[in-house]
């Protein structure tokens, strides 16, 4: 069951890589969402697909052993500084997708690097120590595009 909601939430995602911003008039998609937050925070949007396809495969239940929840895998710390107040609301997809990519913003204002963000974000915690090994960042890198040379990711 797990897998069969993996793979509804994962086949837009993968549809929509690289396509152009979807819009149904008054709605707010997901893909919208995922294009509005990145822009906002100048993240490109390939990398925001590759952490989700790579913390939780689309699912936006998934809960890993070190208790990060939802699309983006977010830890309890992590929302606590960017969600007050919204308590409960970690598996929303779109307060999820909201928190995960604004870490992300704000990570890359520190280290303008994206192997660092990464390794910042896998950790979970802006102050951890927690070593992150160099296939995690590899593989999302990988799947962003950022390592068959795409020149999208000069910002």
């Amino acid at each position: 069951m797990k897998n069969v909601i993996a793979i509804i939430f994962l086949i837009p995602a993968l549809v929509l890589i690289g396509a152009e911003e979807v819009s149904t008039r008054g709605v707010l998609t997901l893909e919208n969402l995922i294009s509005v937050e990145s822009k906002a925070v100048n993240i490109p949007i390939e990398l925001v697909y590759a952490v989700i396809l790579t913390e939780s495969s689309g699912n936006p239940l998934a809960k890993s052993e070190a208790d990060c929840r939802g699309l983006m895998q977010v830890s309890e710390e992590v929302w606590n500084i960017f969600m007050k107040g919204r308590v409960g609301l970690a598996y929303h997809p779109e307060e999820n997708l909201r928190c995960g990519i604004q870490y992300l913003g704000d990570l890359y204002k520190m280290y303008v690097s994206w192997d660092k963000v990464l390794r910042h974000y896998h950790s979970g915690n802006p102050n951890s120590k927690r070593p992150v090994t160099n296939r995690y960042v590899k593989k999302v890198l990988k799947r962003a595009g950022v390592m068959s040379g795409d020149r999208r990711w000069s910002i």
